[in-house]
């Protein structure tokens, strides 16, 4: 490996080896991009060297390497003058000047200005996260495939395949929609970690909100981590569904890349149009297993659909009614049961913690595809547990009883009775 002259600091060749791999793919990726660009390809293909120049690997899209180099010059120039106005803006610099590199950062020429590398790395994590956004939402009124790009035509936006048009009006709806959703979905926040029963909106009062009942306040700080505890909630889940997708079997944070999204291990790769569909499956998944429980719970044995009540659900025959409360408490216990079997199938096979499993012909098998339980070896598994608990509870119920004897015991009524 490589170690810095300052001692501190090491890195072993196969580290560097994944970072050239990760460079290379997302330089690949880079580059395909431009070229679909550049041909207007409305498919993501890879594209192969042809002559003096780049073909699709579908065969109709061709750029000759003097398209590319203009483009790329057109681009760097674009970017350099997009860099100026970020660099401007972040250091409030109003005279327009040009700017130069100084240490890690950057200085106006004027001398009075200066931006670091680190305030414009979030700048621009910040417009690249509105910019997906607005994407998400012309995709979402357009029904635009995943990917495209958009650019500005008369009073609204076309997508590159020329087929899918979202003008200003009915984005400002969709706008407007979309507020209103955010609004409910805010009020419902506030009234579930406020513990606000009222069905109450809620209205800015100082540094938190307040429903409208008068009950309830809560401070921004407690929104905040409540959000942020959601954030990387909904991270560790969006983690899990790329590893169970790319079979990836490392607990590797990911990152975006193109069109979707690698892990940093930089072994595996997983389309957005891939995770589109395994979270549409997994909805119908997740609603059908909802309605089961509903039934279950709500002991209503026509199968029918459920629809929301209040705080809670009701089938549309209209004579069952489960609360919130009580598929909550469902829910709990089939987790606590779940996280017991887990456990169960950890201890068989000496699998790391956190694994995930799913089953495989007479047993199951966890998510790195190491480790392998069979039903008969988990049926042996509870019977040695079971008969392991039942000599636990002999041994206490003689030592509460005081019973001498060493004998077993049965149930008798509201309570356990020695064979003596």
């Amino acid at each position: 490996g490589w170690r810095c002259n300052g001692g501190g600091h090491y890195l072993k060749d196969e580290e560097l080896d994944q970072f050239d791999i990760a460079e290379e793919a997302a330089e690949k990726g880079r580059l395909a991009a431009r070229l679909r660009q550049i041909s207007k390809c409305p498919q993501n293909y890879d594209w192969h060297r042809e002559g003096d120049g780049w073909r699709c690997d579908g065969g109709s899209h061709y750029v000759k390497d003097e398209q590319l180099a203009r483009f790329n010059a057109a681009a760097e120039a674009e970017g350099k003058a997009q860099l100026l106005v970020k660099l401007r803006q972040i250091g409030k610099c109003p005279q327009g000047l040009d700017w130069h590199r100084v240490g890690q950062g950057w200085r106006c020429n004027g001398g009075a200005h200066h931006v670091k590398d680190e305030d414009l790395a979030k700048f621009n994590a910040e417009e690249a996260a509105g910019k997906a956004k607005f994407l998400t939402k012309l995709r979402q009124i357009s029904r635009c495939r995943p990917g495209a790009e958009w650019q500005r035509e008369d009073e609204g936006w076309r997508c590159d395949d020329g087929a899918h048009y979202v003008n200003d009006e009915d984005l400002a709806k969709f706008d407007a929609a979309l507020e209103a959703e955010e609004k409910v979905k805010l009020s419902a926040k506030l009234r579930r970690i406020g513990n606000c029963q009222q069905g109450s909106d809620w209205y800015r009062d100082g540094e938190g909100w307040r429903c409208n009942g008068g009950g309830h306040y809560l401070k921004d700080e407690e929104l905040d981590q409540f959000d942020i505890a959601e954030e990387a909630a909904e991270k560790g889940r969006l983690a899990a569904r790329l590893r169970q997708i790319s079979k990836c079997p490392q607990n590797y944070d990911w990152h975006r890349e193109g069109d979707g999204w690698r892990c940093d291990g930089g072994s595996h790769y997983v389309k957005d149009e891939q995770l589109a569909r395994f979270n549409a499956a997994a909805e119908a998944e997740g609603k059908a297993q909802l309605l089961v429980k509903l039934r279950q719970i709500g002991k209503c044995p026509q199968g029918l659909d459920w629809h929301r009540v209040g705080q809670g659900w009701r089938c549309n025959g209209g004579a069952h009614h489960v609360k919130d409360e009580d598929l909550a408490k469902f829910n709990a216990e089939e987790a606590a049961g779940k996280a017991k079997f887990l456990t169960k199938l950890r201890q068989i096979s000496r699998c790391r913690p956190g694994a995930e499993w799913q089953r495989e012909d007479e047993g199951w098998r966890c998510d790195d595809g190491a480790h392998y339980v069979n039903d008969e070896d988990l049926a042996k598994f509870d019977a040695a547990l079971e008969a392991e608990e039942k000599v636990k509870l002999s041994a206490k119920l003689r030592r509460i009883g005081n019973c001498q004897q060493g004998s077993d015991w049965y149930r008798d009524g509201e309570g356990w009775r020695c064979n003596g």
